[in-house]
């Protein structure tokens, strides 16, 4: 399963996009109000899944030149902040050891997901983060055609699937713990084309978690492992998750 058409990047150059290690906020800390309301309209998760797939498509701009496994484990990894099962290992790698402009868009991908795992208690709206990775991957795209369409129709998707809406349990409870995030969300929903029901959600996320873990991603966690990369971290409770979507 791809959401990158196959082949796409094969022959891409060396990037010849604007980057400046010294001031990056340019290219993707903004939020472009049509975008960002429409996203608020989607379920938390929805955005984290939205995100995640334009991480995938920087990363794959950036494959023929550097296949970097750490950043792809760890976009991959995110997916496991969907459910209520698993979770996603924190993750900072040094910024030394990803600059210039092929592997300086890799760490702030990564960056920008891992606002979500460190600040999620500050800034529960991923739609913020969401907004923020569109904005770095038509900077490092550099605006390429298929990508825009792979957005706007993953977004569509995503809307008829998994808006707020259709969910419901957009009005936090006083005494949760955490914001609400909405149901599951399933890495298929990104793919046009591919059959999509948001019902089987919990079992393909388990799948592909499944699979990861079979193919050594070191950054998923198990219930058995929350919280002992920091065992004295005292706002575990911020990291709020997904639930099992009911038939």
């Amino acid at each position: 399963m791809q959401i990158i058409p196959a082949g796409h990047f094969d022959l891409a150059g060396y990037p010849g996009f604007a980057w400046d290690e010294h001031d990056l906020w340019p290219y993707f800390y903004f939020l472009p109000a049509e975008l960002h309301d429409r996203l608020l309209e989607i379920t938390p998760n929805a955005c984290l899944a939205l995100a995640i797939g334009s991480a995938q498509w920087i990363l794959g701009r950036m494959a023929p030149l550097d296949a970097d496994r750490p950043a792809r484990d760890f976009v991959q990894a995110m997916w496991a902040d969907c459910t209520s099962d698993w979770r996603c290992q924190r993750y900072a790698p040094e910024d030394e050891d990803y600059a210039g402009p092929v592997r300086g868009p890799m760490i702030m991908a990564m960056s920008i997901l891992y606002d979500v795992l460190e600040r999620i208690g500050e800034n529960p709206v991923i739609a913020d983060r969401a907004t923020w990775m569109h904005n770095l991957a038509l900077h490092v795209l550099e605006g390429d055609p298929a990508y825009q369409d792979w957005f706007q129709k993953a977004l569509a998707r995503l809307e008829y699937w998994h808006g707020w809406q259709v969910e419901g349990g957009r009005s936090p409870d006083l005494f949760a713990p955490a914001f609400p995030r909405g149901g599951p969300v399933a890495a298929e929903v990104l793919v046009p084309g591919i059959p999509y029901d948001r019902r089987q959600a919990p079992v393909l996320l388990e799948r592909l978690i499944q699979w990861e873990r079979r193919m050594g991603n070191p950054f998923i966690l198990g219930p058995w492992e929350f919280g002992i990369d920091d065992p004295d971290d005292d706002h575990d409770h911020d990291h709020a998750h997904g639930f099992p979507v009911p038939d």
